[in-house]
């Protein structure tokens, strides 16, 4: 029973996503509070009671909800906390390229299911009418010593003090315990960025 709950937790922790800001920082000293929703799909499969014998794929869709707050830092950083349908996460936007037209960023996130990330984030395009990040997202699962994977795309278009945002992660956790067959999510929405 406990592995079943273990996996189904981690399962249910992948839907929630980590593409909800761009590569570059928000200015120093400012402030950007968001809300998004959205629909998340999970399948895994996994044992129960740490039997051999696998139970079906078990899927499903379900709405997401998630809020963010970021505060800059400098003209290099900021730090955000997002929390999600199934989790709280910190990370931390380190801009390695801030130019007009392109961003690079690391962005290490730590969350409550135990989970560091290492988000690579590229504003591949950037203008003062939109921004296009991609992501890539590689990381640890502590609790199931388990190494996860993602990819997401966010849109953010500014309209003065308010931002739209559109967005789509996916994830694959490459091992659950006791699983034959990996985890795989996919998220996406519609969020509105308010800074000040």
């Amino acid at each position: 029973m406990k592995s079943f709950l273990i996996a189904l937790a981690i399962t249910l922790s992948a839907c929630a996503q980590s593409t909800y800001h761009t590569a570059t920082p928000i200015a120093s000293g400012t402030n950007e509070l968001g809300v998004s929703a959205g629909l998340g799909y999970a399948s895994g499969d996994y044992s129960f009671l740490g039997s051999d014998d696998s139970e079906p794929d078990s899927k499903q869709l379900r709405p997401t909800l998630d809020l963010s707050y970021r505060r800059g830092l400098n003209t290099w950083s900021d730090l955000g906390v997002h929390v999600g349908t199934s989790l709280l996460r910190v990370d931390y936007n380190a801009a390695l390229v801030n130019s007009p037209s392109f961003a690079l960023s690391l962005n290490p996130q730590l969350d409550t299911h135990l989970r560091l990330t290492m988000g690579i984030y590229a504003d591949v395009l950037k203008s003062s009418g939109a921004i296009v990040t991609l992501n890539l997202s590689p990381s640890y699962i502590f609790l199931e010593e388990s190494p996860a994977a993602g990819a997401g795309i966010l849109l953010k278009i500014p309209i003065g003090a308010f931002s739209a945002i559109l967005y789509f992660q996916t994830e694959k956790v490459l091992k659950v315990a006791r699983s034959l067959r990996p985890a795989l999510s996919l998220t996406g929405g519609l969020g509105l960025a308010y800074g000040f």
